[in-house]
């Protein structure tokens, strides 16, 4: 699951996304922040999943489903490990 890929988007901007065996993570480039935003894909379908966001609040990366999705636990094995990526990618670059 850590292969980034860089590939041309439709503005004709490097996206950086990471594919896994059913979905795929596609950060948003153009997000101002703090932390980052990334859409999680279907890749049969292409159909958007859900995000991943910082949730203030909590002080950590939560998944927020798109209406109507259901994941097996496969699934979510898959989306809690690219969380926890965030959260280790995170804690590395504040302690630079």
């Amino acid at each position: 699951m850590r292969l980034v890929i860089l590939e041309i988007g439709e503005r004709n901007e490097m996206l950086e996304s990471i594919k896994t065996k059913y979905m795929e993570f596609c950060k948003d480039d153009f997000h101002i922040g703090k932390t980052e935003i990334w859409y999680v894909h279907n890749l049969s379908s292409g159909g958007r999943l859900g995000t991943v966001k910082w949730y203030g609040a909590w002080r950590q990366y939560c998944f927020y489903p798109e209406a109507d999705c259901v994941f097996n636990k496969d699934c979510m094995a898959t989306i809690i490990e690219f969380i926890n990526g965030r959260e280790l990618s995170r804690v590395s670059g504040l302690a630079r």
